[in-house]
């Protein structure tokens, strides 16, 4: 009976006990919060532009040309240099006529011309030349530029007798200032340039050239060559048209008599030189 009361007290404070503590509570963990991101939708591939799709560029109108006037034209073809091809397709015979002019001889031809066609020594006036600028048929068929330098008591004569050799398509190779030889007349004779002033002497004397004075011209000089007979002995001036000296071949550059560069030159009252003891078939010159 005494251990019945002694278990029972010990349970009841065992229990007593138990209740009196706090409960064993698990603690509830930290958990963070995870920001879900969705993937994009992917394009389809009927969206997605093709590799092998050509840009989209948009048309740029074409410009309308400008159509130059005849004037405008002309006044292009008077500043080309010679040599130059000048395109006359679209001017008539009056327009083609307005490239045919002489003036005074402007400072920069000038300038190209001192110290060698006009020389230190010389006695002819600039005032007294004039610059020419001409068109003529080349050796190729194409309408060319040419220049001049004459007296002005000729410069008339020349560009009308040039406009009309122009008209019949006479051909000439060159039409240059002897000064792009150096003055040098066996080179300009040679390379078969057309050339009318040059400070200088006649040929083997100490007399004056009436290319000195602006008053003599060499046309297509190398198939047309000077013949120098001295002492009975002939010498071809320039060397290298020995074979032209020879006036029965059959050349189309040959000056004749009674051709239109002749009459030309002999209606404007020059003389030929083909015509002297010893011929200059090149020459064409006038007294004043």
């Amino acid at each position: 009976m005494k251990i019945s009361i002694v278990l029972f007290t010990l349970l009841f404070i065992a229990f007593f006990i138990s209740s009196c503590m706090p409960r064993d509570v698990s603690p509830t963990p930290n958990v963070q919060a995870v920001e879900t991101v969705l993937p994009s939708a992917s394009p389809s591939p009927e969206a997605l532009p093709s590799s092998n799709a050509e840009p989209q560029i948009s048309e740029t109108p074409t410009p309308t040309p400008v159509k130059l006037t005849a004037d405008e034209i002309v006044a292009n073809i008077k500043k080309l240099p010679s040599g130059s091809t000048a395109d006359v397709s679209e001017l008539n015979q009056s327009a083609i006529a307005q490239c045919f002019f002489a003036e005074p001889i402007p400072d920069d031809i000038f300038a190209r011309m001192q110290g060698k066609t006009f020389k230190k020594n010389c006695t002819t006036k600039r005032t007294s030349l004039r610059y020419i600028k001409v068109l003529y048929t080349g050796f190729d068929g194409q309408t060319q530029v040419g220049e001049l330098v004459v007296s002005n008591s000729i410069s008339k004569d020349i560009t009308e007798i040039f406009l009309e050799l122009y008209k019949a398509a006479y051909p000439i190779e060159k039409i240059r200032l002897a000064d792009d030889y150096g003055a040098d007349d066996d080179a300009c004779m040679a390379d078969n340039n057309t050339s009318a002033f040059n400070f200088r002497t006649v040929e083997g004397s100490k007399t004056l050239s009436k290319h000195a004075l602006g008053l003599a011209i060499d046309i297509n000089p190398l198939y047309n060559p000077y013949i120098i007979i001295k002492n009975g002995k002939k010498k071809i001036e320039p060397p290298n048209g020995v074979q032209y000296a020879d006036r029965k071949r059959k050349c189309p550059y040959y000056i004749k008599k009674g051709d239109i560069c002749h009459k030309l030159f002999i209606t404007h009252g020059f003389t030929w030189g083909g015509s002297w003891k010893a011929p200059d078939y090149q020459h064409f010159s006038k007294s004043k």
